[in-house]
């Protein structure tokens, strides 16, 4: 049989209830005036060497960004163009090629590879939609 307990007597931890209220209890009892009194006493104590602004010639040596117009890249004159295939897919070909430099079955993998080579070529690129208009 099991011990039956008293009556009297509950089981419930106090700990946790003393834990909540004793940080509001020390919070509520420090003096306002020990807190402003330190900083002021550390700011006194440092060295007036370490509060230096950098001079303003510095300033002044940096260009003005110019940020109402982009800079244009130099081309080589070369186009690359993404179009859709007849026979499916996506082809990547220079503007005055025959055949096409790369076929790819998605538009974005044919897209990375037209960027890929208008990079090292200084070249431009246009993509087309499916029903021909260029895109961008």
């Amino acid at each position: 049989m099991a011990k039956a307990k008293p009556k009297g007597k509950t089981t419930a931890k106090p700990a946790a209830r003393k834990k909540t209220a004793k940080p509001a209890v020390k919070k509520a009892v420090k003096p306002a005036a020990k807190k402003t009194a330190k900083p002021a006493a550390k700011k006194a104590a440092r060295p007036a060497a370490k509060k230096t602004v950098k001079p303003a010639a510095k300033k002044a040596a940096k260009p003005a960004r110019k940020a109402a117009k982009p800079v244009a890249k130099k081309t080589s004159g070369k186009v690359y163009e993404v179009r859709p295939n007849p026979a499916g897919g996506w082809i990547v070909k220079e503007k005055s090629a025959k055949n096409p430099s790369a076929r790819f079955d998605r538009k974005p993998e044919a897209v990375s590879r037209a960027k890929a080579l208008a990079d090292k070529a200084k070249a431009k690129v246009v993509v087309y939609k499916l029903d021909g208009k260029i895109q961008k």
